[in-house]
């Protein structure tokens, strides 16, 4: 989405995220959808490694749940009624730990923050002791270690440098679902998809 401040953009991403209520008619949404905000949902004195671990805590479960499902069908012989069942069950966890390269997310992990510059910070860190462009950062290195369903964006290069914005861009490329990006940066909006779609606000004469 392209347009100048004031015109809608951000008010759009929040009815998509849930944050705010539309005054009619209604927002469809997938269940798992990620929001770059600008306060983080977390207090002062939670450290980086909160912040990680509930980042990766969905991928995790998956992985437990995968490995719980795998058990299960190994004592479940394959003409017993339950089987079909445990076996969708198990294709459905399959599906999205590929989709969120579940296996490799500790190491996927570790390289976005290196790609925005927090690999420094040690995991006892407080947030309170982070500028509010770290935060920023921060926030937005969750969300793409998170691997949502819809990621939805505002002005995500904000404050980042060349390197970093090229790290955001090729993490939005690789996304399996859908990205929605509100942002001024016009060379960042044409890279990240081969065929993007464009949204224009203008002001109202």
């Amino acid at each position: 989405m392209i347009g100048e401040n004031g015109t809608g953009k951000t008010t759009l991403l929040r009815l998509l995220a849930g944050a705010d209520d539309p005054d009619s008619g209604t927002v469809n949404r997938p269940p798992d959808v990620g929001f770059l905000q600008q306060e983080m949902p977390f207090a002062a004195e939670a450290t980086v490694a909160d912040v990680l671990d509930d980042a990766l805590r969905e991928t995790r479960d998956i992985l437990a749940d995968l490995e719980r499902l795998t058990v299960l069908l190994g004592r479940t012989a394959e003409d017993d009624p339950g089987h079909p069942a445990l076996l969708d069950a198990y294709g459905t966890r399959l599906q999205q730990a590929q989709d969120r390269e579940a296996r490799d997310a500790d190491r996927r992990a570790a390289l976005v923050l290196d790609g925005l510059g927090l690999g420094g910070f040690g995991p006892n860190r407080c947030l309170s002791s982070l500028s509010g462009g770290q935060r920023g950062r921060l926030a937005l290195a969750t969300l793409l270690i998170r691997r949502p369903t819809a990621l939805l964006l505002d002005e995500p290069t904000n404050h980042l440098d060349d390197t970093a914005s090229a790290v955001v861009e090729q993490q939005v490329r690789d996304l399996p679902g859908v990205t929605v990006l509100a942002s001024h940066d016009r060379a960042f909006l044409h890279r990240p998809a081969p065929a993007p779609q464009y949204l224009f606000f203008h002001q109202r004469a």
